[in-house]
């Protein structure tokens, strides 16, 4: 009765144990450890290894049976193994490859027999198979909450934002495990008439400075009652423990552009939240940052806006160029590269000079992430958009 090996371990096409023990090789050890950290929040390859006899009905077949092994352990190939008889299969990939022949019986009783030692250099993080995507192809451009979802280290994301509108920028930025405070955006709105004196338009709600720490690209949305050359930039006021209220930090360089009646969503810039220093002790660890637009329009009129944050700092992408209606990006967690996508699932182009990868997507295993996205452009957000994202979870060990 042939014993039966409840895992599988295989190397690009070739199965090595599919769980039946079934000829020609038979694993008789697997080494698999988890790799060590490199010492700036990743980890160093892994090196894994296996011991195989290797069984043929002839000379010529035990030796065809070994090159078949020593031809599928080389660099770029893929080891693939599952520590149960269900569940997924993990990969990794394989960088650089040793196998060595430790001995091999040709004149025993009718066997023929040879060990076989494979030693693999490999990719640190073990894969799962992707998963299906998920989104809709009605939504508004803000924010999601995804779902912890599980494995050993960030998983990877992949994602497909495709505008209804010509827009001239996709933003999206990621926050794993925010605080309870974090806030991304306010709605604040004002009805403050302009000129050419810059003042202050929009004061958006407090946030907590702790929970919001950080850089962020500022979207602001809005129309004008009026046409007119306008500029907008960000002011910061950090407040709490042992710091006054009154002390602000104004962005260095407005944005200029051409004022419409109709909804503009605009690139202002960069902020830092906090804007100063905040001890790290507990005593007074009460503090809140309130985020404040300067306008200066020299043709009068109006201003309704808002305020999207795009955080940076965790995981960012930031593709600005001009998007025709149906067009947007596709963001490949794999290759943690951006393209440019369109309906039906498709995609063409790398979009390279076009797209900055601040950090690349991840998802907390254990905890929520805040998902954000936001695109520029004259005119509304469409219900028309087709948002888009699916998850491959990532692991230290081969037993998940």
């Amino acid at each position: 009765m042939a014993l039966t090996s409840p895992y599988y371990l295989a190397v690009g096409s070739l199965v090595i144990e599919d769980g039946t023990d079934a000829a020609p090789y038979h694993p008789v050890g697997i080494w698999l450890p988890a790799p060590a950290p490199d010492g700036v929040g990743g980890h160093v390859p892994a090196v894994r290894r296996f011991r195989v006899k290797v069984t043929g009905t002839s000379t010529a077949t035990l030796t065809a049976n070994t090159a078949a092994l020593q031809q599928a352990c080389v660099r770029g190939e893929t080891l693939y193994f599952r520590a149960s008889g269900s569940g997924d299969i993990l990969s990794c990939r394989i960088r650089d490859a040793s196998v060595i022949e430790d001995e091999v019986d040709l004149l025993g009783a009718l066997s023929f027999e040879r060990y076989v030692t494979v030693t693999l250099t490999t990719d640190p993080y073990w894969l799962a198979p992707w998963g299906s995507w998920v989104g809709t192809d009605v939504f508004d451009f803000g924010s999601i909450s995804i779902a912890p979802p599980g494995g050993e280290v960030p998983a990877l994301l992949s994602l497909r934002l495709i505008a209804a509108a010509a827009k001239t920028g996709i933003y999206v930025g990621v926050v794993p495990n925010p605080a309870t405070g974090y806030d991304h955006t306010d709605d604040a709105v004002t009805s403050t008439t302009l000129s050419a004196v810059e003042k202050t338009v929009t004061a958006a709600s407090t946030v907590d400075a702790r929970a919001n720490a950080g850089r962020h690209l500022v979207l602001a949305s809005g129309t004008f009652t009026k046409a007119g050359d306008a500029s907008i930039r960000s002011r910061i006021t950090t407040s709490g423990y042992n710091i006054s209220s009154s002390v602000s930090v104004d962005q260095a360089t407005p944005t200029e552009f051409t004022a419409t009646t109709a909804k503009t969503t605009l690139d202002t810039g960069i902020v830092t939240l906090p804007s100063s220093v905040i001890p790290a002790g507990n005593e007074g660890d009460n503090y809140s940052a309130a985020h404040s637009l300067l306008m200066k329009n020299a043709g009068g009129g109006t201003w309704t806006g808002a305020v999207t944050r795009i955080p940076l700092d965790f995981g960012a992408v930031i593709a600005r160029r001009a998007f025709s209606a149906g067009t947007g990006i596709y963001y490949d967690g794999d290759t943690d590269a951006v393209f440019l996508a369109g309906y039906g699932g498709g995609f063409g182009q790398p979009i390279l000079s076009d797209a900055t990868v601040y950090a690349p997507l991840r998802l907390d295993p254990g905890a929520a992430t805040a998902l954000v996205f936001r695109a520029t452009g004259t005119g509304a957000e469409s219900l028309a958009d087709a948002f888009r994202y699916r998850i491959r979870r990532r692991f230290l060990t081969a037993t998940g």
